[in-house]
């Protein structure tokens, strides 16, 4: 989600949490399977770990994983390029 100027993310246990101000690259992809058209967007900047209670539990009721395993621990991204590529429909010749 975003939050002002920072990416907020939830991982599960297994994930490892950088520590403070480490670089990291957060990737989103979409594609949907019927038009093959979609993005990629991966943003890059500095993380560092959610550890405020009110704030981990303002964003633990805004993010909606789709993984199993929760939301154990939170991650704010400050992003420093965000660069992406869009997937358009294939241009067709019509002579």
């Amino acid at each position: 989600m975003v939050d002002g100027e920072v990416i907020v993310v939830g991982t599960g246990v297994g994930v490892g949490i950088p520590p403070y101000q480490h670089v990291v690259a957060y990737e989103v992809d979409t594609l949907d399977l019927d038009t093959q058209q979609g993005r990629c967007v991966i943003v890059t900047g500095t993380a560092e770990p959610v550890t405020d209670p009110d704030e981990l539990d303002r964003y633990r009721r805004s993010l909606h994983s789709r993984l199993p395993g929760g939301q154990e621990k939170i991650l704010r991204i400050h992003p420093a390029a965000i660069t992406g590529i869009e997937y358009l429909e294939p241009r067709r010749n019509d002579r």
